[in-house]
């Protein structure tokens, strides 16, 4: 679990262009963030292997088996990624249709995925 401490956090966000250069970056800090209009969003997720063991019995599946217990559900509350993107300058249209993400997660060594 990262350790993101609320007063240095830190949201970098880079427009990039067609051909994946940055054409701006902005960073934005949790209060500039909370001071975007807030959403509440309820969303169920399920782990594509849930009732796995289920599916077994039917026919050989590769994988853990697991019961029905890998589904959650979650009330998810701040800004919504559009309202992040567009303070940041992108403009909604047909040509805005990729976004990467990289998170704090860093792996046993701890280097980060997203080359930290």
């Amino acid at each position: 679990m990262p350790d993101a401490l609320p007063d240095a956090f830190e949201l970098r966000v880079i427009n990039g262009g067609a051909d994946g250069d940055a054409d701006a970056e902005r960073t934005f800090s949790l209060d500039a963030l909370r001071a975007l209009p807030r959403h509440d969003v309820t969303a169920t997720l399920q782990c594509a292997g849930n009732r796995r063991s289920e599916m077994a019995a039917v026919r050989g599946v590769r994988g853990l088996s697991w019961g029905g217990g890998a589904i959650s559900t979650a009330v998810w509350s701040g800004a919504l990624l559009r309202d992040v993107l567009v303070a940041q300058g992108v403009t909604p249209g047909p040509d805005a249709r990729h976004v990467e993400f990289v998170g704090l997660d860093a792996d046993g060594d701890g280097k980060g995925w997203g080359g930290g």
